[in-house]
């Protein structure tokens, strides 16, 4: 029951970003501005059919019109996730794509997002710039209610972190020039 729709992105310049990424198991989002990795159980389940090997996207779109944020249950039939509620009712079905369908969208490659996860200790700093909606949005999609923020690596990258989650979170600080 993950809000991820609130981190993906929402323009047409990075087409890429509109869509949720299934890889490694893991379920990536980003916008740029925030970055989501969840553990592939903690969107689908623990008895999920999807498997750790598996890649494959979602349309963040796709995500909140269908109710997928929703779903308790998720099966994976094919090129397609269908997803069902806590009395086991189907809620909808998304039709899935691969990278090369993302890239032949004009999506071109979806952006390595561990690549800019900081893997520093984290940092002192005097003063940050946050901006509250995306920090909002990026609580939303992680269901926290409480949570503890460090600043790490050479852009002094927000990460977000919460009880009960192994999901790995960031924002973006913002210029801090007033």
């Amino acid at each position: 029951m993950k809000k991820l729709h609130l981190t993906t992105g929402k323009d047409s310049f990075r087409i890429a970003q509109q869509y949720i990424q299934v890889k490694d198991g893991h379920v990536l989002t980003t916008n740029s501005h925030v970055l989501v990795k969840f553990p592939l159980n903690e969107v689908f389940g623990e008895n999920t059919r999807i498997e750790q090997t598996d890649e494959f996207y979602i349309l963040g779109t796709d995500w909140k019109k269908q109710g997928f944020d929703k779903g308790c249950r998720f099966s994976k039939i094919d090129n397609q996730l269908e997803a069902y509620d806590k009395k086991h009712n189907l809620i909808g079905i998304i039709k899935l794509i691969n990278a090369d369908e993302l890239s032949i969208k004009g999506g071109g490659k979806y952006p390595n997002i561990d690549q800019v996860i900081p893997t520093s200790e984290p940092s002192e700093i005097c003063s940050i710039g946050l901006n509250p909606g995306l920090l909002k949005d990026l609580c939303d999609c992680l269901g926290l209610t409480a949570y503890k923020l460090e600043f790490r690596g050479p852009n002094k990258i927000v990460m977000i972190k919460g009880n009960d989650s192994k999901a790995i979170a960031g924002i973006m600080p913002m210029a801090t020039d007033w």
